[in-house]
């Protein structure tokens, strides 16, 4: 089995998540004095066991499969995660439109954790406080399960379970019932390649995208008018726990008021991936304006990625500065900043200048002076640094 090949490199990395466990995350006698952050590793941890234990059953699997299946098709932003809270309010399935396995089977394991009388699982016998208690806080947390990969096993025979945690975002251990008995593991990139995993956690809390364009309205006189066109992604930038990259890029903006300029970031741009999506080089087409008025005078535009990530800590922070190139008549070029906030656990991936001559001459359709192929439109991609490819839909000559 994968799990027994895995169990021995996993020894130390289990030693040392049990003491870090034991030291900070004492639930039943220290939970007034934990952070935040442990009273959620915790609770994924706890949900993890839960999970685990009802994944023995045929019809909770598919549930999963199916929900994860349905919320990707029917939202092209989201990761393949559902909510707790999508599914355990009433015991229905909101995603599916019917009566939730998976909420009737946790009740049933709280129950029975708490009573040690099993119920059965369509019971509508009411649950204990604590085992309420639980469940308002997956709903409250926002806590999800994710299914990385779910396209390749649409009919999963089991799963192995793992959380989210504070020590890394590559790899944690792993619950499995195997014939009605848990074993440990490590799960980690390559184990979830070749076997089902679920794993609890927050993956979907900073991934809205637009999903359908603004319309502006268009000047006849302005020179240059762009669309964002496609975005693809050829690095994770994130470890298996934290689900797919959310990428984000963001273009500068002038606005010229006699012989002063101010620059400012501008239309930020939103494409989020899938691993899988990451893996077979999937093209995202964005939904938004890039610049509907490239101006004569701004001479030149930077454009700015980042990896976004929503468990930044408050008050920590980089500052972006990015300087533009202008063109004041009376004075001649001067260089104004453009400033851009981040979060501290954002990851940077810089910005790159872009020239207006050069875009305005050569940026066509079908045009191989860039170097890096063509978009769906025919229009060139642009090369940036973290193996992120975007194009423009230019709409003006």
């Amino acid at each position: 089995m994968t799990n027994l090949r895995h169990k021995s490199n996993f020894i130390f990395f289990t030693i040392i998540s049990t003491l870090l466990i034991f030291i900070s995350c004492k639930k039943e006698n220290n939970n007034h004095s934990l952070t935040q952050e442990q009273k959620r590793v915790q609770l994924n941890k706890d949900a993890a066991l839960i999970m685990a234990k009802i994944v023995e059953d045929t019809e909770v699997r598919q549930e999963i499969y199916e929900s994860v299946r349905a919320i990707t098709k029917q939202y092209e932003w989201r990761d393949e995660a559902v909510y707790f809270k999508e599914i355990l309010p009433n015991n229905y399935n909101t995603i599916l439109n019917k009566e939730s396995k998976i909420a009737l089977f946790i009740r049933k394991e709280l129950n029975k954790n708490n009573t040690n009388k099993p119920l059965n699982p369509s019971s509508n016998k009411k649950i204990t406080n604590e085992a309420l208690q639980f469940i308002n806080d997956l709903i409250e947390y926002d806590i999800e399960f994710y299914f990385p990969y779910h396209e390749d096993f649409p009919t999963p025979n089991n799963f192995a379970v793992t959380y989210q945690n504070e020590i890394s975002e590559d790899e944690n251990e792993g619950f499995i019932y195997i014939q009605d008995k848990e074993q440990l593991l490590l799960v980690n990139e390559s184990y979830a390649l070749e076997s089902p995993v679920l794993i609890i956690g927050q993956f979907n809390n900073n991934r809205y995208a637009p999903t359908s364009r603004s319309e502006n309205k268009r000047n006849i006189l302005d020179p240059m008018y762009f669309d964002w066109g496609y975005v693809k992604c050829y690095e994770m930038h994130e470890g298996l726990l934290k689900g797919g990259p959310e990428i984000r890029i963001t273009t500068t903006d002038v606005t010229i008021l006699g012989n002063n300029a101010t620059a400012f970031p501008n239309n930020t741009a939103y494409a989020n991936f899938s691993r899988k999506e990451v893996k077979n080089k999937v093209v995202k087409e964005i939904h938004q304006v890039f610049d509907q008025s490239w101006e004569l005078l701004e001479i030149e535009k930077r454009i700015h990625v980042y990896e976004d990530d929503r468990d930044g800590i408050m008050g920590q922070i980089k500052n972006i500065i990015m300087p533009i190139q202008v063109q004041i008549p009376a004075i001649g070029v001067i260089s104004v900043n453009a400033g851009l906030t981040i979060s501290n656990k954002d990851e940077d991936l810089g910005h790159i200048q872009y020239n207006r001559s050069s875009i305005f001459n050569f940026y066509l359709k079908n045009s191989t002076f860039f170097g890096h192929g063509t978009d769906p439109q025919g229009f060139p991609y642009f090369k940036h640094n973290g193996g992120v490819y975007y194009s423009f839909d230019r709409k003006i000559n």
